[in-house]
């Protein structure tokens, strides 16, 4: 079975692209403007650095070759910039994108410590 069709692989990539897009829904509804008609660049940086990160890291641990260098940073930057949009927002509804903003970066760390292991391993033994 290659590294590509393992179950874990899959479902972390999946999940982290899916959390990713899930981001979009609040700046698409206006959530992050201060009022009607104005925006936030602060905030609309931030929700940018999560979207595309996570994007990036579900692609990069799905196995896309050029962003497989990046899956890492991606998931850490996307992690912070989503953990700070939702404390920020302070919303009770959103417990679970702050539950997998958090978790999601550890997670990715962990995979691809153990993707790196196997490979050193495979390579050198």
């Amino acid at each position: 079975m290659s590294r590509l069709q393992t179950p874990a692989r899959v479902a972390l990539g999946t999940i982290l692209l899916l959390h990713g897009l899930a981001n979009t829904v609040l700046p698409l509804r206006g959530i992050g403007a201060p009022s009607g008609g104005w925006w936030s660049l602060s905030m609309t940086l931030l929700y940018v650095v999560a979207i595309a990160g996570f994007v990036i890291a579900g692609l990069g641990v799905l196995g896309v070759a050029p962003l497989a260098r990046l899956t890492l940073p991606a998931a850490f930057a996307a992690g912070i910039a989503g953990l700070v949009v939702l404390l920020w927002r302070a919303d009770s509804d959103l417990w679970m994108g702050v539950l997998l903003s958090a978790s999601l970066p550890v997670l990715t760390a962990l995979y691809v410590g153990r993707c790196t292991e196997r490979a050193e391993r495979t390579l050198f033994d």
